[in-house]
């Protein structure tokens, strides 16, 4: 019997993961229950995922002053060059907007609201 998350990420069980997570025989990994799992997949079934993504590095999801919305802080130095590939590849991917990699790419870096900050209310039209 397999199971979701609440997200619809597949849960899965591999036998022989080594204390880092890495399946060290590259044995099969096998759909299971939540209870038995000891892997969480980003396959949702029908060719869809939802990335999970293992950073070996610091980061932090900070929300936004838009609910269900997050800035994520990638603290790790990194040359332009290097971001703009990021920047771009998360644009393909749907994941930022294409307005947003636009701009960033224009002004050589990426700037979003701290927390404190707020966005202007919108104002009605008539």
């Amino acid at each position: 019997m397999s199971e979701t998350d609440e997200f619809g990420r597949k849960f899965f069980v591999c036998d022989h993961l080594n204390e880092s997570g890495e399946d060290v025989q590259a044995e099969e990994r096998r759909e299971c229950t939540k209870e038995e799992a000891n892997l969480i997949s980003s396959d949702c079934g029908h060719g869809v995922h939802m990335p999970v993504l293992d950073f070996d590095i610091p980061a932090r999801l900070i929300p936004s002053t838009t609910p269900g919305h997050f800035h994520l802080y990638i603290d790790k130095p990194m040359a332009w060059e290097d971001y703009e590939k990021v920047l771009i590849a998360l644009r393909d991917a749907h994941v930022l907007q294409a307005g947003f990699v636009k701009n960033s790419i224009a002004r050589k870096a990426t700037f979003v609201r701290p927390p404190w900050v707020k966005k202007p209310a919108k104002e009605e039209k008539p």
